[in-house]
């Protein structure tokens, strides 16, 4: 099974698109490296997300599946 279009959900306050996201990550996250890193993780999951997520975490109430990512020891990407 393939899936052609991943839609990634983050608890914020409001709907935002992929380049108010990037504000947001820019603003929320000011340090470069971190930023890099998780834009890397990012990009990992929307290339092929069972291969590189850490865990598979199931499906959310819509039956769509969820992934877990590791940026570091205290940011993980769901």
């Amino acid at each position: 099974m393939t899936c052609e279009k991943w839609i990634f959900r983050l608890l914020v306050k409001e709907e935002m698109d992929r380049i108010d996201f990037i504000k947001w990550l820019k603003k929320n996250f000011p340090h470069s490296k971190l930023l890099k890193i998780v834009l890397e993780k990012l990009e990992l999951l929307n290339k092929d997300p069972f291969n590189y997520a850490r865990e598979k975490l199931g499906k959310d109430k819509y039956g769509n599946p969820m992934f877990s990512i590791r940026v570091t020891g205290d940011i993980r990407i769901i």
